[in-house]
This record gives C-alpha cells, structure tokens and sequence, in this order.
C-alpha cells in the first residue's frame, strides 16, 4: 500500500484527485475479480444458466453497496481495498489451481496463491485471513478426493506459516502475539494497557470489546440491508461499550442474532450452500479486527471491504438459485439496473460528506457527538480553512469532553490546539490558563513543551524561549520538531536574528518540506529585507500546501499591490478576510487596495475591524499612508506621516524611520 502512495506522489505530487483515482480503479478491480470468482465458481458446480447472471449482479451490488465508501473515498484505507484485491486474487488462482486436470497448472495456480496471499499480509495484515477464507472455500465449492483436500491444505498452511515468518523480519508479529496472549489470558478483564498495537485512549477491556462488537456487528448487517446515508458513521470513537451480557440488553440480543446466524449457517450447509458460505465467510473475514485484535477500535465501517465479498456472492447466488428456474436477458439485467438505481444514488448522496474535511467530521460528530476525535479532527479541518473561532470553539468542546471522560491523549491534543490559537491572537492569558490546566492534568510532553516556549516568546521573554525551544527539538516525534524549529525561527526573526531565523526555518522545511508556515516565515523576512521576488516566491509556496491560510494570502496580497498587480492583489486580499479571521493583518491588506482603487469608505470599514483585531492606531495610519505613496499621492502619504510625528504615537524604533522616508519623498514599500 504504502508502495502505491509513493506511486502516486511520483506521478501527481499531493494532488488528492490522484489518490483516489488509484482507489476507485482498486475498487472497480475487486469487482471485476468477484464477478470472474462468482462466474467460475457456479461454472464448476455445474450451474452454468445462472453463472452470469449472479456473477453481473454481485458484481453490481458490490461495487454500488454505500457500505464500501470509506474503504474507497477515504485515502489512506487503500490498504483496506489494496489486501481484498490480493486475497480475491489468491482465491482466484486457488480455485484454477484445484480445478485443472494437469500438474503444472495446478502448481502455477496454488503457487500464484501464495504470492498473491503474501502481498495481501504485506498490504494489511487482516489479509492472513485469506487462509482460513481459502479453506472456507475449498470445503464448499471444491468437490475433489479426501487426499487432493489434505494436500492443498497443506500447501495453505505451509503458505500461511511462510508469510508469517516472512513478515516477522519487517514487523513484531511474535511480540504482538506474546501480547495478545498475555492480554487474553492474564488481563481479560482489566482495562488495556498501551503497547504498540493499541489504539489510542482505549476506555475498554478485552471482555468488553468482544461484548461491544455482538452489538457493533448487529449494526454492520443493519447497514448492508438498511443503507441510508443517514445511518452511515465515518469514525465512532465512543461507542458505548457493553460492560457485561445484559448492560446494555442489546449485547444479549446481539450475541444471540450472530450465534443463530452461524448455527443457521452450519445446519443448513447442504440445503442453502451459497447462503451458508457467504455468513460464514463474513464473520471469519471479519474476525481478526472484531474479537482478536482487542486493542484496536471499536467501530469503524471499512472493516467490511473483505467480509462483504462473500456475503454479497452468498446472499446473491442464493437468492438466484433458488427463485430463478430459468434465466433469461430481462431477468438478468431488470435487477442490475433496480440494484444500480437504488444503491447509486445513497452511495453517491453518502459520498457528498467526503466533499471535504469540514463536511465529513460534521456529519460524524451530528451522529456521535461523545466522538471526541472527531471533535479535534474538525478543529483542525477549521483551522486548515482558517476559520479560527470555529477551531477555538470545537477544541474547547474537546477539552471540556476529555475532562468528563478522563480521556488524556485527545484532552492534551485539544487543549495544546487551544492554546496555540490564543498565542497566535495574542491572548496570552488565555494561553497561560491552558498551560496550567494541561500542566496539572497531564504529564509532560513535548507539545506542552513547545506551547510553553511559544508562550515565553510571546510574552517578551525570546531568551527563555529559545533554551526551551532548543530542549523541544530532541524529540522523536518529527512533526512536532519541525513546528518546535518553525516557532524557533518565527523567535528569531522577531528579535531581528535572521541567519538564525533562517537556518530554523529550513531545518523545519528539511523535516516537512510542505510546512507552510516556514515559508511565510522565510517569505516575512525576504519582505523586511525589501527583496519582494525572493518573498513572491516563498508565499506561492506557503499557498500552495495551505492555500487558505490568511496570513499568507494577506501577505501576497500586498506584494502584488507593491507591483501594481491589483486586480491580482485585491483577489487575494478578498480571500484573506471571506471568513472574518481574527487577526488585524488581512483586514489592513484589505484595506490597503481599497484605498490605492479609491473606495475610501469601504476602506474605512475595513481599517475599523483592523482595529477590532488588535492594530494600533500607528499601524493603520501608516498602513493608510503607505497606500497612497504607492498610488502616486505623496501629498496624502506626507500628510498622514506628519500627522503622526506630531501625535506622539510613533514607537520610537519607527520614528527615524518615518523622518527618513518623509526626507526621500519615496514610496513607502
């Protein structure tokens, strides 16, 4: 998987389109391979009339089903998608293997399976699953002599015991299995403790989850009969969990609809083979993530990209069989097209909530509001289209949450996310008020200690700062060294250090060299230092990883009205206040070209909220000033600079240059 994705950075860089593209052709492939498994697998039980109707259908419901959107639509769950194409192809060549008449054949064909199940455990490893659904298989659908079963069986296993050790060499597979023992049999019912394959902030023990996903899986089934946009949920971090059988009853009620089922399915094996092999094949495809893997969560809706294959095949070739005597083109094709008219449109109105970050952890918090990681994630996707008090107000929702449930890693995500947002308003009271309350929650981090260090910065004490800064860099964690290096340098920079700022900055962009904020940072100091192409080209860049980040647009924005560019400048500056930011620069910026186009009132209204935001009166007079020089006014510019020299309110590291500037007579860039 990981493969894939580098695959398509090399072919169309961070383009997303790209991504899911690869994704759409995986999923049509996995259609295309159960329509030939279907279509073979009938063939070779002698029901030819019905093999290409069940296989068309299957096909059509499985790649329409709204219940395959996340594995499709959600990128990074490729690896979901990309395993299911390994194993219906290993599934495929077995089922070649077993069924031709000559050796050699039979030898590429079982051969073939075992790379095939190989890349699928490299891919994601639910894929080892593909051994016991190979079996599954076999027992069903593969009539052949006692001895030809003990044999593939064993070349099965022998492929499934190779993959195993294969993989030992790149992962802790023994280590996780020592775990898991352990965890079964020591700790059944303690609440789990975090090791590497344990999901973050797990509220549940090993018994709970197994109780919990009786009910879990009762919904999945719901979904694939009953589903309604409405119904489906992207991520539910705080699913209830079942304390015991009968808390809440459901669990009961669950546990006994999945025995009955699997009862069901074994009684009637004989009478209703395709049914019985597709329930069967649900639940063991789906048992590894459901009631092994104890520490992962609890409910998320991809997990039924591989169980959903067999299901589909089993409900379909069943239903077909046993109602449909005589096959004809309108019997084929009438339920393709009713399958295609009903799951399209609730596929196509669940996949709108992909439309962006936004769309989708609002509509997953609107259906689980306890969902605290959604509740980060859409402050995040705020923050990314720069709507700050939106962000603000999901965090605080967050961190009041992880209070009430005592959940550490999102209380300390939101609330070190919080106190950002207030540094960069420079609201340090606020901020100091989050720095003691995770302080006295939570142990040390290195977020903590990065908030501290930008709190030292913005509160005057750059040195303090910077000896923090230089403690934060250590860690481990790359993304937070390279936003400890890009405040270092943001430090720097305004204590007029710049080859240091400057070294800060690309060590950042050594790290993550899509981080937008180094480059403003090199951007603002190429701006102070009068160099504007060099700042020009340093902006495109911060705008083209953070196309809505306001500081940035407002910042090109002028740029572009120092060049004289100003339908170009005030396009940009318009996107820097569409979403009412809380800071003073884009509101000026706006401002600025209104005045330079001679739309004095409006300007007027802009340089008010700039002043809402926290702009000085120097600031915005000067801002004032300095549009009129570059229009060509230097009466109006000379006016309005004299006109502060006089005041008094001039800080005195601006008054020489004021009484410079006003002694050139130039622009004032």
């Amino acid at each position: 998987a990981y493969l894939t994705f580098l695959l398509n950075q090399k072919i169309g860089g961070f383009n997303p389109a790209g991504y899911r593209l690869f994704n759409i052709f995986i999923h049509i492939s996995n259609s295309i391979l159960l329509f030939f498994l279907s279509y073979k697998t009938l063939i070779d039980n002698k029901l030819k009339g019905h093999a290409f109707p069940v296989a068309i259908l299957c096909s059509a419901v499985f790649a329409l089903h709204p219940i395959n959107i996340n594995a499709v639509t959600y990128i990074v769950q490729r690896m979901a998608s990309l395993a299911t194409f390994f194993v219906l192809l290993s599934l495929l060549s077995y089922s070649f293997g077993a069924t031709s008449e000559k050796i050699y054949k039979r030898v590429a064909g079982y051969c073939l399976s075992g790379v095939f199940l190989l890349l699928g455990i490299f891919t994601k490893e639910n894929a080892v699953l593909g051994i016991p659904l190979i079996l599954l298989y076999d027992l069903f659908f593969l009539k052949r002599s006692p001895r030809g079963v003990y044999v593939r069986v064993l070349g099965i296993m022998v492929v499934g015991a190779g993959g195993m050790l294969l993989a030992s060499r790149f992962i802790d597979i023994w280590g996780t299995m020592k775990d898991l023992f352990n965890v079964f049999v020591n700790h059944f019912t303690d609440p789990l403790e975090r090791l590497g394959w344990v999901a973050k902030d797990v509220y549940w023990s090993p018994k709970e989850h197994i109780l919990t996903e009786f009910r879990v899986l009762s919904r999945y089934l719901m979904l694939i009969f009953v589903p309604l946009p409405s119904l489906f949920v992207f991520d539910w971090w705080g699913f209830p969990v079942s304390t015991g059988l009968f808390m809440p009853s459901s669990t009961a009620v669950g546990l006994l609809f999945i025995s009955g089922l699997l009862i069901f399915s074994v009684a009637m094996r004989k009478r209703l083979p395709f049914l019985s092999f597709g329930i069967i094949w649900y639940f063991i495809a789906i048992s590894l993530e459901s009631f092994i893997a104890v520490g992962s969560d609890l409910y998320f809706e991809h997990r039924n990209y591989l169980p959903v294959t067999g299901l589909f095949f089993g409900l379909v070739a069943q239903g077909w069989v046993s109602f449909i005597k005589r096959p004809s083109r309108l019997k084929t094709w009438v339920p393709v097209l009713i399958v295609a008219m009903v799951l399209g449109p609730l596929t196509y109105k669940r996949n709108s909530v992909f439309k962006d970050s936004v769309t989708l952890w609002t509509d997953t918090i609107g259906k689980a509001p306890e969902n605290l990681r959604a509740r980060v994630a859409l402050g995040n996707a705020y923050m990314k289209q720069s709507l700050i008090e939106r962000a603000a107000q999901e965090y605080q929702k967050a961190v009041k949450g992880g209070l009430e449930v005592k959940s550490a890693t999102f209380f300390s995500d939101a609330a070190y996310s919080l106190g950002m947002i207030y540094l960069f308003q420079s609201d340090t009271e606020k901020a100091g008020k989050v720095i003691d309350m995770i302080e006295g929650l939570t142990e040390g981090s290195d977020k903590l200690q990065i908030l501290k260090a930008f709190y030292l910065s913005k509160t005057g004490r750059p040195g303090d700062a910077l000896k923090l800064f230089q403690k934060a860099i250590k860690t481990r964690n790359l993304f937070n060294k390279s936003i400890a290096y890009t405040l270092m340098g943001d430090t720097y920079r305004e204590t007029g250090e710049f080859r240091s700022s400057e070294g800060s900055y690309k060590k950042a962009l050594e790290i993550d060299p899509k981080l937008s904020s180094a480059y403003y940072g090199l951007a603002d100091i190429r701006l102070r230092q009068k160099r504007f192409d060099d700042a020009e080209g340093l902006l495109r860049k911060a705008l083209q990883y953070d196309p809505d980040n306001v500081l940035v647009l407002a910042d090109f924005s002028d740029i572009m009205l120092v060049k004289g560019k100003t339908e170009e400048s005030l396009r940009y500056a318009q996107r820097a206040v569409l979403h009412n930011p809380p800071f003073s620069s884009p509101y000026l910026g706006m401002a600025n070209i209104l005045v330079y186009l001679g739309r004095k009132e409006e300007a007027g209204g802009y340089y008010r909220e700039a002043r809402n935001h926290g702009a000085s009166e120097f600031i915005v007079k000067f801002s004032r000033a300095r549009s009129l020089s570059l229009k060509g006014d230097k009466e109006g510019a000379r006016g309005i600079l004299q006109g502060l020299l006089k005041s008094g309110n001039v800080p005195d590291n601006m008054r020489k240059m004021l009484e410079r500037e006003l002694t050139k007579g130039d622009s004032l860039h």
